[in-house]
Parts: structure tokens; C-alpha cells; sequence
């Protein structure tokens, strides 16, 4: 089966206020993907939407509580803005479109056809569905942070984003869209020299 898991990347700058709080500047970049099959052919959809983000979040981290613990938790919240614009694959390699039949497969031609010949899925989301769009979401990140030296440490976690709106996968019905993005991260931390 195809995956809906796509590869992103994000740029982070945080500002620590005290031991506890700080203010985290993101940028992310990446894509959105999901296929859906069915013997009903109007439900065989599928999207993939590029993203490109902006959040301002306030993280509370625990590493300066317990300065001598090699691994300790952080969570975070905050607001941001997303641009997207949903892509569709629609045709085969050989630029044949789809269409899905009553049995599951892929054809060339509508059902009932004589002269249909099967198609494989290229993966190629080249039909635009949508003109480029945005909104705004609200990241909610919990996460681990592993200390390696003491101003060099990764981190694991993972940012659910809520949005406000349902038109990233260009299916207009329902709750408004909602995506989780998971990371590791290598940082380096700027001491004050006195």
C-alpha cells in the first residue's frame, strides 16, 4: 500500500526566558499526503499539498530544573501560519487518466469498456485542485531532550497542528484539518560568557 508519511524539515530559534520558559521561533517545510481506495469509485480520492509554515510558540522545558539528568521532557503552544495547495494524482505515466471501476482496478476508459486497458498509479500529483490557500493553526508540542554535552543536545518529539480549515486535502466536509509532524533535532545552545 502507499504511504502517507512525507518528509519535511523545520528551522527553529528559541529565546530562553529563566529556567523554565522560552519563546521559539519555526519555520517548516514540507508536504501533506493522503489515498483513499474503495469499490466505490467516486470515494478512490487522493491529495498531496505542499506546505509552508510559520509559528510562534511558548515552550516550557525541564532541562535546567534537573541540569544533571540526561533526558527530560518539554511541551509547547502557540499559534502559526500555514500556505498550502492541494495536488491530485489523476493520470498514469503515459498521461492516461484514471478511472476507477466497480471491481477496484484502475482503467483507461469508463466502465463498461471492451477496450480498456488496466493503469498503475504513477504517484505524480500534477492536477492542482485548488488555487494556493492559507489559514491559521495552533501547534501543540510535547517532546524529549537528550543531553549530550552542555550546550549540545537532540531532541525527539512531535508538533500536532490544528487548523482552521478543512481544505487541505481539498474535501471541504467535516472537521476542520488536523495533521501531526514528528521530528529529531540536534541543537546548539549560545552561552552568555561573563
Amino acid at each position: 500500500s502507499y504511504s502517507r508519511i512525507r518528509s519535511g524539515f523545520d528551522v527553529s530559534v528559541e529565546q530562553r526566558f529563566g529556567k523554565i520558559f522560552g519563546v521559539a521561533l519555526t519555520g517548516t517545510f514540507g508536504k501533506l499526503a493522503q489515498s483513499e481506495r474503495s469499490l466505490t469509485p467516486a470515494n478512490n480520492l487522493n491529495f498531496q499539498s505542499s506546505l509552508t509554515q510559520g509559528d510562534l510558540s511558548l515552550m516550557i522545558r525541564t532541562d535546567e530544573l534537573f541540569p544533571s539528568a540526561s533526558l527530560t521532557p518539554y511541551i509547547g503552544v502557540g499559534v502559526g501560519y500555514l500556505m498550502f495547495q492541494p495536488y491530485s494524482d489523476t493520470k498514469a505515466t503515459n498521461g492516461d487518466l484514471y478511472y476507477y471501476w466497480p471491481d477496484g482496478s484502475i482503467m483507461s476508459q469508463a466502465y463498461p469498456s471492451k477496450t480498456a486497458v488496466p493503469l498503475e498509479r504513477s504517484y505524480v500529483y500534477s492536477t492542482a485542485l485548488a488555487a494556493a490557500q492559507s489559514t491559521i493553526v495552533i501547534p501543540l508540542t510535547f517532546g524529549f531532550n537528550f543531553k549530550m554535552l552542555d550546550n549540545f543536545s537532540a531532541t525527539i518529539g512531535a508538533t500536532y497542528f490544528m487548523t482552521s480549515t478543512n481544505k487541505i486535502d481539498n474535501v471541504n466536509k467535516g472537521k476542520n484539518d488536523a495533521y501531526l509532524y514528528s521530528n529529531f533535532s540536534l541543537s546548539y545552545r549560545f552561552l552568555k560568557h561573563v
